[in-house]
């Protein structure tokens, strides 16, 4: 006995089709999915789908986007990360059927013409900006575009002081500015092993720092850390007093081992 793949709902679907007959096409189609889905019948379905909308002349309204970026921060009107790989999903829906989607010039193979798709896509990202584009068509030719910037953001930010300096510690405040182009999230400032939170406020790219040290007396060591909005982190050590002194001792010892200061032989020196 000899068994044959046999689709009844599909093939009465598909004749009623060329017949022009396209509401009886539709309801035989999707029975036929229903009941098992084929190659052949989601092609013939999608042919009905489009001649019904293509019928009705009056599908004059294009494709709607809705989408995010959950591994990513909105900052103001574009994306942050520091993650090379991003996740992209959302929504893309049509009065009618959406026929096609494209995530930056890929077409994102869809076997159902549906009112309604659901997008969940990694892409790769560039160190730097990045213009993410989706475009959706949907039976009628109508033809609606999105499109994101994304900034990868893998650099920490930007510390510059100017006063005081490890050799001139006379002043009380403590200048510079710090900068990042994904925005400051935190800022820290550790007088003597004691730490200070500066305050920052929202959306703040760059900070002029005029901070008034404390009052402690001496003051032996500063140091600043900084985050960004997406996790980049930067240190930077304004003084260090006990590393200077240690540096200078460890030289002494050196300089007494290894030269003579009376008469600068590069040994050791049995006459002095």
């Amino acid at each position: 006995m000899h068994y044959i793949n046999y689709f009844p709902h599909r093939e009465i679907g598909i004749l009623n089709y060329y017949l022009d007959e396209t509401s009886e096409a539709l309801k035989y189609l999707e029975k036929s999915i229903a009941f098992e889905s084929s190659p052949r019948a989601v092609y013939y379905l999608n042919c009905v789908r489009r001649a019904i909308s293509q019928k009705h002349a009056n599908d004059i309204k294009p494709p709607s986007i809705a989408m995010h970026f959950p591994d990513a921060i909105l900052s103001g009107n574009h994306y942050v990360t520091q993650k090379y790989h991003q996740s992209v999903s959302g929504q893309i829906s049509d009065n009618e059927y959406v026929q096609s989607i494209w995530l930056d010039h890929q077409n994102l193979m869809m076997e159902n013409f549906s009112p309604t798709i659901s997008v969940n896509e990694v892409i790769s990202l560039s160190a730097g900006e990045n213009i993410i584009h989706i475009t959706a068509a949907d039976v009628s030719g109508n033809v609606s575009e999105f499109t994101q910037r994304i900034v990868l953001d893998i650099i920490g930010p930007i510390i510059s002081i100017s006063s005081p300096t490890e050799h001139l510690l006379k002043t009380s405040i403590l200048k510079g500015y710090i900068t990042d182009q994904s925005g400051i999230q935190t800022l820290d400032i550790t007088v003597n092993g004691t730490t200070y939170s500066y305050p920052v406020q929202p959306k703040t790219y760059q900070i002029d720092l005029n901070y008034p040290l404390p009052q402690i007396s001496p003051i032996v060591s500063i140091q600043i850390d900084v985050q960004d909005l997406v996790g980049n982190h930067a240190s930077l050590v304004v003084l260090d007093k006990y590393k200077q002194a240690r540096s200078s001792s460890i030289m002494l010892a050196s300089n007494d081992i290894f030269f003579c200061k009376r008469c600068s032989t590069k040994k050791a020196c049995d006459r002095h």
